[in-house]
This record gives C-alpha cells, structure tokens and sequence, in this order.
C-alpha cells in the first residue's frame, strides 16, 4: 500500500532540489507537469502507464526511485528500457539530478555506466536493457521500472523473473507508448482496464499535457467536423491547433491510413488508439464474439458448443513437444453454422496422448473432417490416426520431393513458409466472411500473428508470432479452416514453386465429389443447410 503522506513529501523534495532541462535546453527546476502529478496521486505500488509521447513519466520515476536510493536504507532500485540507447539516456537523467542537485549533493561509493550505489544508504540503482541480462533471477528489487515495455521483443518472458523479484512492500512501474494489439503490454494493459491482473492502469490522452496547447493563428478555420471532436473532449482553440497540426505533420497526406493509425497511437486521445497502429500485422482486423464456455472438462480445454446432428466438423491440430515450450493445440469448427465450438492447448501434454484424444473428438463431432500438422511431432499424431480413424476424413496433398517428380497423396499438411502463406491467406479469408471465434487465446495470438523479413541476404518474407509469442492456436485454426474448402480436393505442395492451386470448387461440388470418390464409401456429410455460414468459392 502506498503511503500517500510519503508520496507528497518526495513531491516536494524533487521540486524543491531537482533540476532538469527543459524542452530549450535550460537547466530548471523540476515543477511536475499535470500528467506527472496526476500519476503520483494516483500511484498504487503496481502500475501501467499508457501514454502519448513525451509526457514526462519517465523522468518523474527515475527521480522518485533516486529519491528512495538517498533517504532509505538498502533500495535496490532497477530501470530497464526496450534498447541500449534508450536505457543509457534514463541512467544519464538520473546522474543530471544528482550533479545538479540543490545544496549538498550524495556521496556516491561507485559511478559507472550501468550502477550507480549509495554508501550512507546502502542503495544501488541499476540500469539494464530488455534481454541483455537476467535481472531478478536471484535477487530482490524494491524499484522496479519497465519503460517502452510493448518494444520489448521478449517482454513476457523478462518481465516474468523481474516482477517475481519484487516484494508487495515494493513498487513496479511499466510505462509505455502503444505498439498494436496482441502483444504483452497490451494484453497486461486491457486485464488492468478490466480490473483483473493486479495492476492499477493509468492511462493519459495527448490532450492530458498542458503542453500540447499552442497560440491559434489568426484567421484560422475549424470545419464542423473539428468543431465536433472539440466539443467531444472539451478542447481549446490551441489544443485542437495543436492536434491537426501535428496529424499533418505525421502523414504523407490525406490518403496515407497508416500514417494516421501511427499519430493516433503516439498520441492518442482514447485507449484504444493507443494501440490502434497494426505495423506488420497480418491481421489487420480481429473481432472475437463473446459466448460462455458451455463445459470445461480439463483446464486445457474450453468448450462452447455440442456437436449438432447433421452439422459437419472441421479439426485443426498443431503440434508440441510436450516439454513447456511450443503448445500442441486443437481447434474445432463447425462448418455448418460458421463457428468455432472447442479449443484444448496444452504445452507439457507428450505427443503419443495426443493421438485418442483428437480420435475422441472426432467421432464425438459426427466424424470430423481432420487437417493435422505433419510437421515434427504431427508424424506420430498421423500414424495413430491412420490406424484408429476413417482414412478418408483425414485431410491429404500430393507431394513433390524433388523437382519434376510426384509421389502419391501424403496426409497432413506440411507447413513451410510459402505453405504458411497460404493457409492463412485462406484463413484470413474465411474470417472476414464472417466465420465467429470465441477463444481469448486465439484472439490474441490473431492480434500479434506478422509478417515480417527474415534476416540475411534473402530477406524473404515470413509469418509468424512476435519474439517471445505464440503462433499454435492460429496455425491450428487455419487448418481447420482450410478444412473448409479443401475438404475433398488435395491439394499439389511444390516446395520449389509453392502451392498449386486447385480449381474453384463450391460446397456444394466438393460434396458431390466426396460422395463419388471417398473410397467408395458413401458419405452424406449433411450440406447445403438454409442459413448455414456459406464459403462457396473460397479457394
């Protein structure tokens, strides 16, 4: 709990001995800004910060963490930043308060680029750049400031030792800008605006800052639609100035959507603009329906749907390990109604129970069509279903091993870079059609789903989860989605030329073909249906 009488007593030290330089470059004395002091009131001990650009946070933490290290006896205070530039500039803010302190300045027992210790106190203030060095594995933290935390390639991962190192006596800051959705800090972010995750959010619009209020020119015009977004957010004439001058001076123009997904992110006056810029994302717009989970047998699995008679199911599998790392995940669908109705994800499950249980849910789910990974661990997941499931709801491509040379159908899908292309082009498609999905998990991992250039000379492009993240839930779901239209046209894998596509194919052609071709069995999977979630076409 945070002592709110120590709280203004470190206000007034800091304004009373601290300087800093201003925005001009004059030494001053450090006044809190608006934000700053709103921020200090409000502080809980477990705090996130979502900010616009140069509000002046950083700079109010590191002053209030140097203020532990001289007035109380062993603090170990630590501040972290996403990179090495950015880290040493916090660590040179906190040495301009100490060298241009009021009055007696500390003793210092040892100064160097990365700790600065106390003697009288027997503090230490660390700094330390995300990734580069476990802090916290072994120690204590009293202070612990994360800044620029959605940058951090690996935030879940670091933050996971660092906040594991902080006592509740202590206090841990993460402040950042936005950097789209999906990832660490915006997950952490939307628990604490809910009220969950134990973290209080502090959240600042641009118009917050008494700085970004400037002299209007005259004669200066406001159309109704400006007039109208003032009055929203009770603007003044210089706020508003401010704000469209600084859109024009962020975009290339009036056409350029992504540089103005970037300004609402660096400033941005709601919450969720500040997470509004996607950068690589590849998909742009994911929009997960609320529904209840209908039974949870196990903690790895969420149900929301029984099967319905009649209905034909799709069955998506990703492959883990079982060893803490990648997760083994299963998706089914119904391609009937359009929607997701299970999900199980387990990361410490070993590959040989994987087998009867995606079997289980197949027949539960009126024989399933299945469409596993035969990547790694995805083999034996393939070999248990060739000999306990129906041959021909197992999903199948024709392979080509070297250039010019075809070998006979293969089961499972073969994910390489070009083949990830495609299953989630088609799965992206899918999606905006409507197709409705229920999992939390999924809509994140959907959110922080990139394109991106791989490193070397190449630079080719590729798909995957941020550094740190996962990708299994959405690779599973795009095969169940592919299950789709590809139900019953195998599909040619090239891998010198990529996917060969198939021609265009309806429901209501692939069935037709099913009902004539699946082995000589006779199977009625139960389509069209009136009212159904229709992807005829989709290729």
């Amino acid at each position: 709990m945070i002592d709110r009488n120590l709280i203004k007593k470190k206000i007034r030290i800091i304004e009373n001995l601290f300087q800093i330089p201003n925005k001009d470059g004059l030494t001053v004395p450090f006044i809190l800004n608006a934000v700053q002091r709103r921020y200090a009131e409000s502080m809980s001990g477990r705090d996130i910060i979502v900010k616009a650009r140069q509000e002046g946070f950083s700079s109010l933490i590191e002053a209030q963490f140097l203020v532990d290290c001289i007035s109380m006896e062993n603090i170990r205070a630590v501040v972290i930043a996403h990179d090495k530039e950015s880290t040493q500039k916090l660590f040179n803010r906190v040495r301009f308060y100490i060298n241009n302190m009021k009055g007696a300045k500390p003793v210092l027992e040892y100064d160097s680029r990365a700790e600065i210790s106390f003697p009288k106190t027997n503090s230490t203030f660390y700094i330390g750049t995300a990734g580069s060095k476990q802090f916290g594995r072994g120690d204590t933290i009293h202070r612990l400031h994360c800044s620029e935390v959605a940058f951090w390639e690996t935030g879940r991962d670091i933050l996971a030792g660092l906040m594991q190192a902080v006592p509740r006596t202590g206090q841990i800051v993460l402040e950042s800008t936005g950097n789209g959705v999906g990832n660490f800090f915006h997950r952490r972010s939307k628990a604490a605006l809910d009220g969950t995750g134990g973290h209080t959010l502090h959240f600042f619009p641009w118009y917050a800052h008494d700085e970004y209020d400037i002299e209007v020119p005259p004669e200066t015009y406001f159309d109704p639609e400006d007039r109208e977004f003032q009055q929203t957010y009770s603007l003044t004439d210089g706020q508003l100035y401010w704000y469209l001058q600084k859109m024009r001076e962020m975009m290339d123009g009036p056409s350029d959507d992504e540089g103005y997904k970037l300004f609402l992110q660096e400033y941005p006056t709601t919450f969720d603009e500040a997470f509004k810029f996607s950068g690589g994302k590849f998909f742009s717009s994911v929009d997960r329906t609320d529904l209840s989970i209908l039974d949870k047998r196990s903690k790895h699995e969420r149900m929301w749907k029984l099967p319905t008679s009649g209905h034909d199911y799709s069955i998506g599998i990703d492959m883990g390990g079982g060893v803490g790392l990648d997760y083994t995940v299963i998706e089914v669908i119904d391609l009937t109604s359009g929607e997701q109705v299970l999900e199980w994800r387990s990361n410490l499950t070993q590959p040989e129970f994987i087998g009867p249980r995606v079997a289980e849910y197949g027949k539960l789910y009126n024989t399933a069509m299945l469409v596993p990974e035969s990547n790694n661990h995805g083999a034996l997941l393939i070999d248990y279903l060739k000999k306990n499931y129906p041959i021909h709801k197992i999903f199948r491509q024709e392979k080509i091993r070297s250039k010019g040379i075809k070998k006979s159908l293969e089961y499972g899908w073969f994910t390489s870079d070009k083949a990830k292309f495609h299953l989630c082009d088609h799965g992206r498609t899918v999606l905006g059609r409507g197709f409705k999905f229920y999992s939390r998990i999924l809509e994140e991992e959907l959110q922080s789903f990139e394109e991106k250039e791989s490193m070397g000379e190449s630079r080719a492009k590729k798909l995957s989860a941020p550094r740190g993240e996962h990708d299994d839930t959405v690779i599973a779901f795009m095969l169940a989605l592919y299950g789709v239209s590809r139900l019953f046209t195998p599909t040619v894998i090239d891998p010198y030329a990529g996917p060969k596509e198939p021609a265009e194919l309806s429901f209501d052609g692939a069935l037709a073909l099913a009902q004539s071709t699946a082995r000589g069995k006779r199977y009625r999977p139960g389509f069209p249906l009136n009212g159904g979630f229709s992807v005829s076409g989709v290729v």
